[in-house]
Protein backbone atom coordinates (compact mmCIF):
# COMPACT_ATOMS: atom_id res chain seq x y z
CA UNK A 1 0.00 0.00 0.00
CA UNK A 2 2.69 2.61 0.11
CA UNK A 3 3.57 2.32 -3.02
CA UNK A 4 0.14 2.69 -3.65
CA UNK A 5 -0.07 6.10 -2.16
CA UNK A 6 3.03 7.17 -3.86
CA UNK A 7 1.20 6.63 -6.99
CA UNK A 8 -1.48 8.25 -5.55
CA UNK A 9 0.43 11.39 -4.48
CA UNK A 10 2.65 10.97 -8.10
CA UNK A 11 -0.99 10.98 -9.77
CA UNK A 12 -2.47 13.71 -7.79
CA UNK A 13 0.27 16.26 -8.49
CA UNK A 14 0.04 15.26 -12.26
CA UNK A 15 -3.56 16.23 -12.28
CA UNK A 16 -2.84 19.69 -10.30
CA UNK A 17 -0.26 20.63 -13.30
CA UNK A 18 -2.96 19.55 -16.09
CA UNK A 19 -5.78 21.50 -14.26
CA UNK A 20 -2.91 24.48 -13.90
CA UNK A 21 -2.73 24.39 -17.55
CA UNK A 22 -6.33 23.97 -18.32
CA UNK A 23 -6.97 26.84 -15.81
CA UNK A 24 -4.74 28.92 -18.31
CA UNK A 25 -6.16 27.73 -21.30
CA UNK A 26 -9.75 28.75 -20.57
CA UNK A 27 -8.76 32.05 -19.14
CA UNK A 28 -6.52 32.98 -22.40
CA UNK A 29 -9.46 32.14 -24.61
CA UNK A 30 -12.30 32.82 -22.66
CA UNK A 31 -14.37 36.23 -21.70
CA UNK A 32 -14.49 36.53 -18.17
CA UNK A 33 -18.87 35.45 -18.88
CA UNK A 34 -17.68 32.34 -20.10
CA UNK A 35 -15.07 31.40 -17.54
CA UNK A 36 -17.73 32.13 -14.53
CA UNK A 37 -19.94 29.65 -16.71
CA UNK A 38 -17.71 27.03 -16.74
CA UNK A 39 -16.24 27.55 -13.63
CA UNK A 40 -20.53 26.90 -12.52
CA UNK A 41 -20.92 23.78 -14.37
CA UNK A 42 -17.75 22.61 -12.95
CA UNK A 43 -18.82 23.30 -9.64
CA UNK A 44 -22.28 21.29 -10.15
CA UNK A 45 -19.93 18.41 -11.22
CA UNK A 46 -18.10 18.35 -8.53
CA UNK A 47 -21.02 18.71 -5.92
CA UNK A 48 -22.84 15.75 -8.15
CA UNK A 49 -19.47 13.54 -7.45
CA UNK A 50 -19.66 14.26 -3.87
CA UNK A 51 -23.32 13.66 -3.36
CA UNK A 52 -22.95 10.35 -5.27
CA UNK A 53 -20.76 9.23 -2.95
CA UNK A 54 -21.58 10.23 0.82
CA UNK A 55 -19.36 7.95 2.60
CA UNK A 56 -20.73 5.03 0.59
CA UNK A 57 -17.94 4.18 -1.13
CA UNK A 58 -15.72 3.74 2.38
CA UNK A 59 -19.01 1.84 3.62
CA UNK A 60 -18.70 -0.68 0.47
CA UNK A 61 -14.88 -1.73 0.54
CA UNK A 62 -15.51 -2.29 4.38
CA UNK A 63 -18.47 -4.70 3.83
CA UNK A 64 -16.14 -6.38 0.78
CA UNK A 65 -13.40 -6.70 2.93
CA UNK A 66 -15.66 -8.69 5.62
CA UNK A 67 -17.49 -10.74 2.98
CA UNK A 68 -15.29 -11.27 0.05
CA UNK A 69 -17.65 -13.55 -1.57
CA UNK A 70 -20.66 -10.71 -1.41
CA UNK A 71 -18.65 -8.64 -3.57
CA UNK A 72 -21.30 -8.42 -6.54
CA UNK A 73 -24.21 -7.90 -4.28
CA UNK A 74 -22.33 -5.31 -2.07
CA UNK A 75 -21.55 -3.45 -5.36
CA UNK A 76 -24.96 -3.89 -6.82
CA UNK A 77 -26.50 -2.06 -4.02
CA UNK A 78 -23.93 0.53 -4.27
CA UNK A 79 -24.52 1.25 -7.95
CA UNK A 80 -28.67 1.29 -7.46
CA UNK A 81 -28.16 3.69 -5.13
CA UNK A 82 -25.57 6.06 -6.68
CA UNK A 83 -28.29 5.25 -9.72
CA UNK A 84 -31.08 6.67 -7.38
CA UNK A 85 -29.25 9.64 -6.11
CA UNK A 86 -27.94 10.57 -9.97
CA UNK A 87 -31.36 10.67 -11.18
CA UNK A 88 -32.67 13.00 -8.39
CA UNK A 89 -29.37 15.21 -9.44
CA UNK A 90 -30.41 14.95 -12.98
CA UNK A 91 -33.95 16.36 -12.27
CA UNK A 92 -32.43 18.95 -10.57
CA UNK A 93 -29.86 20.03 -13.70
CA UNK A 94 -32.93 20.09 -16.24
CA UNK A 95 -34.65 22.79 -14.28
CA UNK A 96 -32.17 24.75 -13.82
CA UNK A 97 -31.75 23.84 -18.13
CA UNK A 98 -35.59 25.10 -18.19
CA UNK A 99 -34.90 28.34 -16.29
CA UNK A 100 -31.65 29.22 -18.68
CA UNK A 101 -32.31 31.97 -21.22
CA UNK A 102 -29.12 31.35 -23.04
CA UNK A 103 -29.87 28.62 -26.01
CA UNK A 104 -26.70 27.32 -26.16
CA UNK A 105 -26.45 26.76 -22.30
CA UNK A 106 -29.46 25.67 -21.70
CA UNK A 107 -28.35 22.85 -23.83
CA UNK A 108 -25.40 22.14 -22.10
CA UNK A 109 -27.44 21.37 -19.11
CA UNK A 110 -29.71 19.58 -20.67
CA UNK A 111 -26.92 17.21 -22.12
CA UNK A 112 -25.42 16.94 -18.54
CA UNK A 113 -28.97 15.80 -17.29
CA UNK A 114 -29.15 12.84 -19.53
CA UNK A 115 -25.82 11.70 -19.31
CA UNK A 116 -25.65 12.32 -15.11
CA UNK A 117 -27.28 8.93 -14.73
CA UNK A 118 -24.22 7.33 -15.66
CA UNK A 119 -21.97 8.73 -13.53
CA UNK A 120 -23.42 5.63 -11.11
CA UNK A 121 -21.45 3.37 -13.24
CA UNK A 122 -18.51 5.18 -11.41
CA UNK A 123 -19.23 2.46 -8.61
CA UNK A 124 -16.67 0.39 -10.64
CA UNK A 125 -13.72 2.21 -9.21
CA UNK A 126 -14.98 0.88 -5.82
CA UNK A 127 -14.27 -2.09 -7.24
CA UNK A 128 -10.65 -1.65 -8.55
CA UNK A 129 -10.12 0.11 -5.04
CA UNK A 130 -11.59 -3.46 -3.15
CA UNK A 131 -8.62 -5.25 -4.77
CA UNK A 132 -5.87 -2.55 -3.31
CA UNK A 133 -5.93 -0.99 -6.96
CA UNK A 134 -6.83 2.67 -6.28
CA UNK A 135 -3.81 3.74 -8.57
CA UNK A 136 -5.67 2.38 -11.71
CA UNK A 137 -8.43 4.78 -11.37
CA UNK A 138 -5.88 7.42 -10.76
CA UNK A 139 -3.83 7.03 -13.60
CA UNK A 140 -7.01 7.22 -15.69
CA UNK A 141 -7.91 10.62 -14.44
CA UNK A 142 -4.58 11.90 -15.56
CA UNK A 143 -4.64 10.57 -19.31
CA UNK A 144 -8.83 11.89 -19.55
CA UNK A 145 -7.69 15.25 -17.85
CA UNK A 146 -4.83 15.50 -20.34
CA UNK A 147 -7.02 14.55 -23.21
CA UNK A 148 -9.72 17.43 -22.19
CA UNK A 149 -6.40 19.84 -22.46
CA UNK A 150 -5.88 19.09 -25.91
CA UNK A 151 -8.92 18.59 -26.98
CA UNK A 152 -9.72 22.53 -25.55
CA UNK A 153 -6.12 23.12 -27.15
CA UNK A 154 -7.44 21.85 -30.36
CA UNK A 155 -10.80 23.57 -30.37
CA UNK A 156 -11.34 26.63 -32.30
CA UNK A 157 -12.37 29.48 -29.95
CA UNK A 158 -14.32 32.51 -31.43
CA UNK A 159 -17.83 34.30 -30.59
CA UNK A 160 -19.53 34.92 -27.37
CA UNK A 161 -21.12 31.82 -26.28
CA UNK A 162 -19.81 29.19 -28.06
CA UNK A 163 -16.54 28.84 -26.08
CA UNK A 164 -18.21 28.74 -23.02
CA UNK A 165 -20.49 25.97 -24.05
CA UNK A 166 -17.57 24.00 -26.05
CA UNK A 167 -15.33 23.70 -23.03
CA UNK A 168 -18.24 22.86 -20.24
CA UNK A 169 -19.19 20.13 -22.83
CA UNK A 170 -15.63 18.91 -22.82
CA UNK A 171 -15.45 18.80 -18.76
CA UNK A 172 -18.74 17.35 -18.90
CA UNK A 173 -17.16 14.22 -21.01
CA UNK A 174 -13.87 13.98 -19.42
CA UNK A 175 -15.74 12.99 -16.01
CA UNK A 176 -18.28 10.65 -17.89
CA UNK A 177 -15.54 8.87 -19.52
CA UNK A 178 -13.87 8.26 -16.33
CA UNK A 179 -17.22 6.69 -14.99
CA UNK A 180 -17.47 4.24 -18.12
CA UNK A 181 -13.87 3.22 -18.48
CA UNK A 182 -13.56 2.59 -14.93
CA UNK A 183 -17.22 0.52 -15.01
CA UNK A 184 -15.82 -1.77 -18.20
CA UNK A 185 -11.94 -2.31 -16.32
CA UNK A 186 -14.21 -3.68 -13.11
CA UNK A 187 -16.55 -5.97 -15.41
CA UNK A 188 -12.76 -7.32 -16.59
CA UNK A 189 -11.80 -7.51 -13.41
CA UNK A 190 -14.86 -9.00 -11.72
CA UNK A 191 -16.41 -11.03 -13.99
CA UNK A 192 -19.61 -8.90 -13.23
CA UNK A 193 -21.31 -6.46 -14.90
CA UNK A 194 -22.19 -4.19 -12.30
CA UNK A 195 -25.66 -2.35 -12.93
CA UNK A 196 -28.62 -1.31 -11.01
CA UNK A 197 -31.64 -2.94 -10.01
CA UNK A 198 -34.87 -2.32 -8.08
CA UNK A 199 -34.61 -4.67 -4.42
CA UNK A 200 -31.11 -4.29 -3.93
CA UNK A 201 -31.23 -3.05 -0.47
CA UNK A 202 -29.35 -0.15 -2.29
CA UNK A 203 -30.91 2.38 1.14
CA UNK A 204 -28.95 0.01 3.58
CA UNK A 205 -25.92 2.05 2.24
CA UNK A 206 -27.27 5.19 2.56
CA UNK A 207 -28.07 4.31 6.20
CA UNK A 208 -24.65 3.38 7.27
CA UNK A 209 -23.32 6.07 5.52
CA UNK A 210 -25.40 9.04 6.80
CA UNK A 211 -23.93 10.36 9.64
CA UNK A 212 -20.53 10.88 7.75
CA UNK A 213 -22.79 11.59 4.56
CA UNK A 214 -24.93 14.47 5.69
CA UNK A 215 -21.75 16.24 7.11
CA UNK A 216 -20.16 16.42 4.02
CA UNK A 217 -22.89 17.71 2.42
CA UNK A 218 -22.98 21.15 4.51
CA UNK A 219 -19.40 20.94 3.69
CA UNK A 220 -19.77 21.03 0.05
CA UNK A 221 -23.02 23.60 0.68
CA UNK A 222 -20.70 26.17 2.26
CA UNK A 223 -17.82 26.21 0.33
CA UNK A 224 -19.84 25.98 -3.30
CA UNK A 225 -23.08 27.93 -2.40
CA UNK A 226 -21.34 31.50 -3.06
CA UNK A 227 -21.10 30.48 -6.99
CA UNK A 228 -24.35 30.19 -8.18
CA UNK A 229 -25.67 32.50 -5.11
CA UNK A 230 -23.29 35.53 -6.88
CA UNK A 231 -24.60 34.74 -10.74
CA UNK A 232 -28.04 35.84 -8.87
CA UNK A 233 -26.75 38.71 -7.30
CA UNK A 234 -23.92 39.81 -9.01
CA UNK A 235 -24.06 38.45 -12.05
CA UNK A 236 -21.43 37.48 -14.70
CA UNK A 237 -18.86 39.43 -14.95
CA UNK A 238 -18.29 39.39 -11.12
CA UNK A 239 -18.34 35.61 -11.02
CA UNK A 240 -15.88 35.01 -13.88
CA UNK A 241 -13.86 37.19 -11.84
CA UNK A 242 -14.27 34.97 -8.71
CA UNK A 243 -14.05 32.25 -10.63
CA UNK A 244 -10.31 33.63 -11.67
CA UNK A 245 -9.51 33.02 -7.74
CA UNK A 246 -11.46 30.00 -7.00
CA UNK A 247 -10.29 27.01 -9.76
CA UNK A 248 -6.27 27.80 -8.61
CA UNK A 249 -7.54 27.27 -5.20
CA UNK A 250 -9.94 23.92 -5.45
CA UNK A 251 -7.88 21.38 -6.22
CA UNK A 252 -5.12 22.26 -3.73
CA UNK A 253 -8.15 21.70 -0.86
CA UNK A 254 -8.87 17.96 -2.03
CA UNK A 255 -4.97 17.34 -0.42
CA UNK A 256 -5.84 17.06 3.48
CA UNK A 257 -8.70 15.03 3.00
CA UNK A 258 -6.52 12.68 1.18
CA UNK A 259 -3.88 12.47 3.13
CA UNK A 260 -6.04 12.09 6.19
CA UNK A 261 -8.59 9.41 5.38
CA UNK A 262 -6.23 6.21 5.53
CA UNK A 263 -6.13 7.09 8.91
CA UNK A 264 -9.70 6.27 9.35
CA UNK A 265 -9.25 2.59 10.24
CA UNK A 266 -6.43 3.74 12.72
CA UNK A 267 -8.40 6.56 14.31
CA UNK A 268 -11.60 4.14 14.68
CA UNK A 269 -10.09 1.33 16.15
CA UNK A 270 -6.84 2.48 18.42
CA UNK A 271 -7.03 3.43 22.10
CA UNK A 272 -7.58 6.97 22.85
CA UNK A 273 -4.12 7.80 23.95
CA UNK A 274 -2.54 6.65 20.51
CA UNK A 275 -5.33 8.50 18.49
CA UNK A 276 -4.79 11.74 20.76
CA UNK A 277 -0.91 11.51 19.62
CA UNK A 278 -1.43 10.65 15.97
CA UNK A 279 -3.96 13.29 15.80
CA UNK A 280 -1.82 15.95 17.04
CA UNK A 281 0.87 15.54 14.79
CA UNK A 282 -0.94 14.92 11.42
CA UNK A 283 -3.15 18.23 12.49
CA UNK A 284 0.56 20.16 13.45
CA UNK A 285 2.12 19.22 10.01
CA UNK A 286 -1.01 20.10 8.03
CA UNK A 287 -1.15 23.06 9.84
CA UNK A 288 2.59 24.01 8.67
CA UNK A 289 1.73 23.34 5.56
CA UNK A 290 -1.48 24.69 5.22
CA UNK A 291 0.29 28.31 6.48
CA UNK A 292 2.90 28.07 3.40
CA UNK A 293 -0.36 28.44 1.14
CA UNK A 294 -1.75 31.35 3.47
CA UNK A 295 1.55 32.97 3.18
CA UNK A 296 2.24 32.81 -0.54
CA UNK A 297 -1.79 33.78 -1.22
CA UNK A 298 -1.58 36.83 1.08
CA UNK A 299 1.82 38.36 0.23
CA UNK A 300 1.81 37.22 -3.65
CA UNK A 301 -1.35 37.48 -5.16
CA UNK A 302 -1.22 39.26 -8.05
CA UNK A 303 2.43 37.80 -8.81
CA UNK A 304 0.69 34.14 -8.68
CA UNK A 305 -2.50 35.16 -10.57
CA UNK A 306 -0.10 36.54 -13.09
CA UNK A 307 1.12 33.72 -13.88
CA UNK A 308 -2.16 32.12 -14.90
CA UNK A 309 -3.89 34.20 -16.69
CA UNK A 310 -4.14 37.45 -18.97
CA UNK A 311 -3.17 40.56 -17.24
CA UNK A 312 -6.26 42.52 -17.37
CA UNK A 313 -8.03 39.47 -15.37
CA UNK A 314 -4.69 38.56 -13.14
CA UNK A 315 -4.49 42.94 -12.22
CA UNK A 316 -8.45 42.69 -11.24
CA UNK A 317 -8.66 44.04 -7.74
CA UNK A 318 -11.47 41.60 -6.94
CA UNK A 319 -9.62 38.14 -8.15
CA UNK A 320 -6.56 39.64 -5.98
CA UNK A 321 -8.46 39.95 -3.09
CA UNK A 322 -10.32 37.07 -3.41
CA UNK A 323 -7.40 35.02 -3.76
CA UNK A 324 -5.87 36.52 -0.48
CA UNK A 325 -9.15 36.02 1.17
CA UNK A 326 -9.34 31.82 -0.18
CA UNK A 327 -5.90 31.53 1.12
CA UNK A 328 -7.28 32.03 4.45
CA UNK A 329 -9.83 29.28 3.65
CA UNK A 330 -7.00 27.35 2.31
CA UNK A 331 -4.91 27.24 5.41
CA UNK A 332 -8.55 26.27 7.62
CA UNK A 333 -9.32 23.57 5.44
CA UNK A 334 -5.80 22.01 5.75
CA UNK A 335 -5.77 22.91 10.21
CA UNK A 336 -9.06 21.31 9.61
CA UNK A 337 -9.03 17.97 8.15
CA UNK A 338 -7.19 15.86 11.29
CA UNK A 339 -9.99 16.59 13.57
CA UNK A 340 -13.16 16.21 11.58
CA UNK A 341 -12.00 12.69 10.45
CA UNK A 342 -11.07 11.94 13.96
CA UNK A 343 -14.29 12.86 14.98
CA UNK A 344 -16.43 11.16 12.55
CA UNK A 345 -14.21 7.77 13.51
CA UNK A 346 -14.70 8.95 17.07
CA UNK A 347 -18.63 8.59 16.51
CA UNK A 348 -18.79 12.25 17.59
CA UNK A 349 -20.93 13.60 14.01
CA UNK A 350 -24.14 15.23 15.84
CA UNK A 351 -21.46 17.63 17.50
CA UNK A 352 -20.08 18.16 13.72
CA UNK A 353 -23.01 18.48 12.65
CA UNK A 354 -24.52 21.39 14.45
CA UNK A 355 -21.04 23.03 13.48
CA UNK A 356 -21.96 22.42 9.95
CA UNK A 357 -25.31 23.87 10.07
CA UNK A 358 -23.76 27.14 11.79
CA UNK A 359 -21.50 27.02 9.13
CA UNK A 360 -24.02 27.17 6.45
CA UNK A 361 -26.28 29.17 7.66
CA UNK A 362 -23.77 32.38 8.42
CA UNK A 363 -22.78 31.26 4.99
CA UNK A 364 -25.69 31.68 2.82
CA UNK A 365 -27.07 34.99 5.21
CA UNK A 366 -23.75 36.79 4.74
CA UNK A 367 -23.63 36.13 1.10
CA UNK A 368 -27.27 37.36 0.76
CA UNK A 369 -25.95 40.77 2.94
CA UNK A 370 -23.08 41.66 1.30
CA UNK A 371 -22.11 39.69 -1.83
CA UNK A 372 -24.59 42.44 -3.80
CA UNK A 373 -22.54 44.99 -2.49
CA UNK A 374 -19.29 44.10 -2.71
CA UNK A 375 -19.13 41.06 -5.16
CA UNK A 376 -16.86 38.68 -4.99
CA UNK A 377 -14.55 39.91 -2.46
CA UNK A 378 -17.60 39.90 -0.04
CA UNK A 379 -18.03 35.99 -0.83
CA UNK A 380 -14.28 34.89 -0.44
CA UNK A 381 -14.16 36.54 2.88
CA UNK A 382 -17.38 34.91 3.88
CA UNK A 383 -15.90 31.40 2.75
CA UNK A 384 -12.24 32.25 4.74
CA UNK A 385 -14.70 33.24 8.13
CA UNK A 386 -16.94 30.18 7.30
CA UNK A 387 -13.85 27.86 7.11
CA UNK A 388 -12.22 29.59 10.33
CA UNK A 389 -15.22 28.97 12.32
CA UNK A 390 -15.62 25.25 11.28
CA UNK A 391 -11.50 24.83 12.22
CA UNK A 392 -12.16 26.49 15.26
CA UNK A 393 -14.84 24.15 15.92
CA UNK A 394 -13.18 21.01 15.13
CA UNK A 395 -10.62 21.64 17.73
CA UNK A 396 -12.83 23.09 20.20
CA UNK A 397 -14.22 19.62 20.05
CA UNK A 398 -11.64 17.37 19.38
CA UNK A 399 -10.01 19.53 22.61
CA UNK A 400 -13.25 18.96 24.57
CA UNK A 401 -13.66 15.10 23.69
CA UNK A 402 -10.11 13.45 23.48
CA UNK A 403 -7.54 17.13 24.22
CA UNK A 404 -4.34 17.66 22.87
CA UNK A 405 -5.76 18.59 19.01
CA UNK A 406 -1.98 20.33 18.55
CA UNK A 407 1.79 18.29 19.14
CA UNK A 408 3.48 21.55 20.70
CA UNK A 409 6.58 20.21 20.44
CA UNK A 410 6.15 20.26 16.54
CA UNK A 411 4.54 23.93 16.31
CA UNK A 412 7.60 25.86 15.96
CA UNK A 413 8.94 23.66 13.55
CA UNK A 414 6.13 23.26 11.08
CA UNK A 415 5.60 26.96 11.34
CA UNK A 416 9.43 28.50 10.51
CA UNK A 417 8.86 27.27 6.79
CA UNK A 418 5.96 29.50 6.22
CA UNK A 419 7.77 32.54 8.59
CA UNK A 420 10.68 32.25 6.34
CA UNK A 421 8.70 32.19 2.93
CA UNK A 422 6.97 35.27 4.43
CA UNK A 423 9.78 36.82 5.50
CA UNK A 424 11.86 36.42 2.03
CA UNK A 425 8.12 37.73 0.04
CA UNK A 426 8.26 40.53 2.20
CA UNK A 427 12.19 42.08 1.55
CA UNK A 428 12.22 41.13 -2.21
CA UNK A 429 9.52 41.38 -5.21
CA UNK A 430 9.28 37.98 -7.28
CA UNK A 431 7.52 36.83 -10.45
CA UNK A 432 4.71 34.01 -9.73
CA UNK A 433 6.95 30.97 -10.88
CA UNK A 434 9.56 32.22 -8.31
CA UNK A 435 7.09 32.64 -5.77
CA UNK A 436 5.96 28.42 -6.59
CA UNK A 437 9.25 27.76 -6.70
CA UNK A 438 10.26 29.61 -3.07
CA UNK A 439 7.26 27.85 -1.60
CA UNK A 440 8.08 23.98 -2.51
CA UNK A 441 11.21 24.94 -0.77
CA UNK A 442 9.30 25.46 2.32
CA UNK A 443 8.38 22.90 2.12
CA UNK A 444 10.98 20.74 1.38
CA UNK A 445 11.86 20.73 5.84
CA UNK A 446 8.69 18.65 6.10
CA UNK A 447 10.39 15.63 4.34
CA UNK A 448 14.40 16.50 5.45
CA UNK A 449 14.27 18.22 8.65
CA UNK A 450 14.77 15.36 11.68
CA UNK A 451 11.52 16.43 13.95
CA UNK A 452 9.38 17.44 10.81
CA UNK A 453 9.97 13.99 8.29
CA UNK A 454 10.25 11.48 11.55
CA UNK A 455 6.39 12.68 12.33
CA UNK A 456 5.81 12.41 9.18
CA UNK A 457 7.24 9.06 8.40
CA UNK A 458 5.49 7.76 11.75
CA UNK A 459 2.08 9.05 10.18
CA UNK A 460 2.07 7.50 7.14
CA UNK A 461 3.16 4.37 8.25
CA UNK A 462 -0.31 4.58 10.70
CA UNK A 463 -2.15 5.34 7.13
CA UNK A 464 -0.44 2.34 5.57
CA UNK A 465 -1.08 -0.43 8.08
CA UNK A 466 -4.30 -0.80 7.66
CA UNK A 467 -4.28 -2.25 3.74
CA UNK A 468 -8.13 -2.93 3.98
CA UNK A 469 -9.53 0.49 3.35
CA UNK A 470 -6.84 2.57 2.44
CA UNK A 471 -7.90 1.65 -1.26
CA UNK A 472 -10.72 4.49 -0.62
CA UNK A 473 -8.18 7.81 -0.93
CA UNK A 474 -8.30 6.72 -4.84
Amino acid sequence: MGANQDVLLATWLCRMVLATLLTMLLAWRLSVADFGFVTLTGTFLLVIHVLLDLGTGAVALREIARSPGDEHAILQRLVGLRFMLATGAALVLAGLALGEAEPLRRNVFLVMALGTPLFALAAGQVALQARLLPHVPAILGVVTQGLAVLALWLFPFGGDALPGVLAALVIFGRDLANALVAWVDARRRTGHWLLPRAGSGALDFLRLAWPQGRFVLLQLAWFHVDMPLMRWLSGEEELGLYAAATRPVLPLLLVPGMLVLPLLPRLASEDAATVRALVGKITTLLLGVGAVGVVAALFAAEELLALIYPEARATAPATISSLRWLGVAFGAVFVASAPLMALTARRHERMLLRTGVVALLMNVLANLYWTPTFGASAAAAITALTELVVAGGALLIWWRCESQPLDTRLLFPALLPAGVLAGCLLVIALPGWCVLLLAALALAPFFVWRPLAAARREVRRSGSSEAGLTGSTG
